[in-house]
């Protein structure tokens, strides 16, 4: 195996074990958060917004992986970058879907207010 394929670990301490164990934990209760908001909306936009929770997850996953040795160093680098790539490009399909083509449709909460106040 070439040297920088080797599996290598990081030195871990009690409060690197906690900040990790602390972002994943969080990272977890926001995905559960906006499968929750998901199931109340039903919107392609905040369908979005939790593919991209997703990926939050997945990141601080891969940094505890990496900490328990479980992951070498480049595959965590690379999944890391890949995952703040595809986050990016999640919360920003989210925003202009939410902008353009759920308002252009009427589904803009703000839209659905207005109609609503309109009616009374």
């Amino acid at each position: 195996m070439h040297p920088d394929l080797a599996p290598t670990t990081t030195a871990a301490t009690p409060v690197l074990d906690g900040l990790l164990i602390g972002s994943l934990g969080l990272a977890t209760l926001l995905f559960v958060l906006s499968l929750a908001a998901y199931t109340r909306r039903r919107t392609r936009s905040v369908l979005l917004l939790v593919a991209s929770f997703g990926a939050l997850f997945g990141y601080s996953l891969i940094a505890v992986l990496q900490v328990l040795g479980m992951v070498t160093e480049q595959t965590h680098h690379l999944v890391e970058h890949a995952l703040v790539l595809v986050q990016s490009a999640l919360v920003l399909a989210a925003v202009y879907y939410a902008r353009t083509i759920e308002r252009a449709a009427g589904d803009d909460e703000t839209t659905l207010v207005s109609e609503s106040r309109r009616e009374e």
